[in-house]
């Protein structure tokens, strides 16, 4: 649907989790830094 393979998007999640951007546990994503998401989708 948003024209993306599984591969990319894990490895952005990781690297959201890695900056602690976002945290999941089991099927629940928290968005921990939403500023700092936001700067990503602006840049």
């Amino acid at each position: 649907m948003i024209g993306t393979s599984r591969e990319t998007v894990t490895r952005l999640f990781v690297d959201f989790k890695k900056r602690q951007i976002l945290q999941s546990k089991g099927s629940t994503v928290l968005i921990r830094n939403k500023a700092a998401l936001k700067a990503m989708v602006t840049t």
